[in-house]
């Protein structure tokens, strides 16, 4: 796989300080994604909702995707495997779209 779980932080991150400084919260690059999450709920919950929607779906992709790669599956997926991994694709694309949708509203 060519992404692994230290990735995933990373991406969560990148994320969470972007949503934060998009709501202007200062020092976003002194503070822990924890604490920056913390800020996002008090100043926007509706955007707070849609950026750990859109983490939680990130993360059910990765874990999916780890699952098929431990059991060497990439390249001869079943059908219900097929399905899973493009409503996971299309869940995780859906919530990212709509979070990046929502910090860029005037």
């Amino acid at each position: 796989m060519f992404i692994s779980q230290e990735d995933i932080y990373e991406l969560f991150r990148f994320a969470t300080r972007n949503v934060a400084r998009s709501l202007g919260v200062q020092d976003t690059d002194f503070k822990s994604a924890y604490e920056m999450n913390q800020e996002i709920e008090n100043l926007d919950k509706d955007i707070h909702g849609k950026l750990n929607d859109f983490l939680e779906a990130y993360q059910n992709w990765y874990k999916f995707c780890e699952k098929l790669e431990s059991e060497n599956k990439y390249g001869n997926l079943s059908s219900e495997e097929q399905i899973e991994l493009r409503q996971l694709e299309e869940k995780r694309d859906q919530t990212r779209t709509t979070l990046i949708q929502s910090i860029n509203k005037p």
